[in-house]
């Protein structure tokens, strides 16, 4: 980090450790040092945790108070949304190799490769489908023609999957002049922490059938896949899914529903993709299908714990 901003900046910073006392809701969240850059004295603070832009902006105001120099957050990685912010409220911040952020010091340099990559609030399907892969077969490196094949689409479509994964964080994809590839080498533990709140609930809607349906293009899912998995008891009907296509085929929208406080013959769920050809729903999409209210439960609550645990191991 230091070397970096010594070689974008031209300059020679002396570096110490800073240690003094801060208030608890401060404490554990950041690592601090001392940089003394053209005479002037900054603090540098590494976040230990995710923290949120707002958060960011009220304790650089408390830190800056408490012991009145500049404070620079260093981060390692972090979302373009988060640049973005940051940038628009005056956050002195140093994105390690790729951009330094100093308004106190009127400095805002960037390196000129970085790409106008888009904000990241949920990722496409293809992402998605791409993510998920990626931990069941545990790639690690995978190129455009590859990650082409993989998901069956063109290179356009696998570019701009490779720019919402670089928009999540730019250390997933390594670059060398315009030839790009997926680079992975987290833990599966904190690649998953670092991409789900990007992920989205396949579901998009279902059907509550009076009569339950029998045929093998119908893949288990909800709570019905989740007691594939688990130890959860399925609820006294099954839950399916389908694509949009099985939605037209099965004509779906033209059966006879039965009421929320009524028993189904079956639920089936309407969903944007598959993963595979298996009767049940790949487990993470199953993770990220489940309503708020069937997660509150604790049961289920465990049992979805030790089922991501056994998918990142």
């Amino acid at each position: 980090m230091k070397k970096y901003v010594e070689s974008t900046l031209h300059v020679e910073i002396q570096q110490k450790e800073f240690q003094s006392a801060l208030p608890l809701y401060l404490k554990g969240k950041y690592d601090l040092e001392k940089w003394q850059i053209k005479g002037q004295s900054v603090l540098v603070a590494y976040p230990k945790v995710d923290v949120g832009v707002v958060a960011l902006e009220k304790h650089q105001s408390k830190l800056e108070h408490m012991f009145e120099m500049p404070v620079v957050f260093a981060f390692e990685t972090t979302t373009r949304y988060k640049i973005k912010k940051m940038t628009e409220k005056g956050i002195a911040f140093i994105l390690n190799g790729r951009q330094v952020f100093m308004p106190f010091f009127g400095i805002v340099m960037s390196e000129s490769n970085v790409r106008d990559l888009p904000e990241i609030e949920k990722v496409s399907i293809q992402t998605q489908k791409f993510i998920l892969l990626a931990i069941y077969h545990r790639w690690t490196i995978v190129d455009m023609v590859e990650a082409s094949q993989q998901l069956d689409v063109s290179r356009m479509t696998a570019s701009r999957v490779f720019d919402e994964l670089e928009g999540i964080d730019p250390n997933l994809i390594s670059k060398e002049g315009k030839y790009r590839q997926f680079y992975q080498d987290m833990e599966l533990k904190r690649f998953w922490k670092r991409v789900q709140p990007f992920l989205f609930n396949p579901v998009i809607r279902e059907y509550r059938l009076e009569q339950e349906l029998y045929d093998p293009v119908l893949k288990l899912s909800g709570i019905s896949a989740l007691s594939r998995y688990t130890m959860i008891n399925d609820n006294n009907y099954p839950t399916f899914s389908l694509t949009r296509e099985g939605e037209k085929w099965f004509r779906l929208k033209e059966r006879f529903q039965v009421p929320k406080w009524e028993s189904p013959g079956c639920i089936v769920q309407i969903v944007k993709y598959k993963l595979d050809e298996k009767d049940v729903m790949d487990p993470l999409s199953v993770v990220l299908s489940l309503s708020k209210k069937e997660k509150a439960d604790p049961r289920i609550e465990e049992e979805i714990e030790k089922l991501i645990q056994r998918v990142l191991e």
